[in-house]
C-alpha cells in the first residue's frame, strides 16, 4: 500500500507542475474580475494564487510566485450569523495544503517551481450580511512550508497579522454557479536559512487571491485526500 501511495503522489506532483489553462468543472472564472462563480459557498477558496509583486527579504531573497491548493474534503461551510446579542461567530480551520512556489535564493534568479506540502490554520469570523451578500473577516494564523532548496523554510509571521476577507454574493440567476466568491489574504512571511533557528521577516506582504483550481490541482487534491485517509487509518489503528 505504501508503494502505491508513493506512486500516486509522484504522479500527481508531475501533473501539478504542468502548465494547464483549462477551468475546473463546477465553477467559472469571471472575466475582468478577481472573483469566480461556483455551486458552493465553502471556505477557503479551492486555490489561492500570488498576485502581488515579488516578496523580498534582506540579503536579496525573494518569493516570485506562490500557488496554494486546498483539498475539497478539507473545505468547510462558513460560520453562521451570530444570534442577536450573541458573541461573534468564528471558526478555526486546519489544513494540509499543496503549495507550488518559486524562490530566489542568494540573490539569484528563481529556478523551477518547487512543489511541497505544508500546514495552514485559517480563522474565519462572520462580519456582516445584507440581502444577497455575506462578508467574513479572515486571518491566516499559521503557514509552515519546508523542503525548499538549500533547506530553506517559510512561515507566516508570528508578530504581524495576515488578514483577509471572504465575500459571498448569492445570485440564483447566474449559471453555472449560484455563488460569486471574492477572497484574498495579505500574508506576511518569514524566511529561515538555518533550519528555523533564525528568521528573516519579509519586506512586504504577499497578496493571495482566491481562484478556481485547474484540472491538475484537482489531481493534487485527490492525492492529499489519499494521504489524509492513510493518516486517519493510522491514528485509529
Amino acid at each position: 500500500m505504501k508503494r502505491n501511495l508513493n506512486r500516486c503522489v509522484v504522479g500527481v506532483r508531475a501533473l501539478v507542475a504542468a502548465v494547464l489553462t483549462l477551468t475546473a468543472s463546477g465553477g467559472t472564472a469571471l472575466a475582468g474580475s478577481s472573483g469566480y462563480l461556483t455551486d458552493n459557498d465553502k471556505i477557503p477558496s479551492p486555490s489561492y494564487v500570488m498576485t502581488s509583486p515579488p516578496v523580498t527579504f534582506a540579503g536579496g531573497y525573494q518569493i516570485h510566485s506562490f500557488f496554494d491548493i486546498f483539498t475539497e474534503i478539507s473545505r468547510v461551510s462558513p460560520p453562521p450569523a451570530p444570534q442577536p446579542g450573541g458573541t461573534s461567530s468564528r471558526i478555526d480551520s486546519f489544513f494540509d495544503v499543496f503549495t507550488e512556489l518559486r524562490v530566489g535564493l542568494n540573490g539569484l534568479p528563481p529556478g523551477q517551481p518547487v512543489i511541497i506540502g505544508g500546514r495552514q490554520t485559517i480563522q474565519t469570523t462572520f462580519s456582516s450580511a445584507s440581502p444577497g451578500l455575506r462578508t467574513f473577516d479572515t486571518e491566516m494564523l499559521q503557514l509552515n512550508l519546508q523542503g525548499l532548496p538549500n533547506g530553506a523554510m517559510i512561515r507566516e509571521s508570528p508578530t504581524r497579522a495576515s488578514l483577509g476577507r471572504f465575500m459571498i454574493r448569492e445570485s440564483p440567476t447566474r449559471l453555472p454557479g449560484n455563488f460569486q466568491i471574492d477572497s484574498f489574504f495579505d500574508v506576511f512571511t518569514e524566511l529561515s536559512l538555518d533550519g528555523g533557528q533564525s528568521w528573516i521577516p519579509a519586506d512586504n506582504a504577499m497578496r493571495l487571491q482566491g481562484v478556481l483550481p485547474e484540472p491538475a490541482s484537482l489531481a493534487a487534491g485527490a492525492a492529499f485526500a489519499c494521504v489524509a485517509l492513510r493518516r486517519a487509518r493510522r491514528n485509529v489503528a
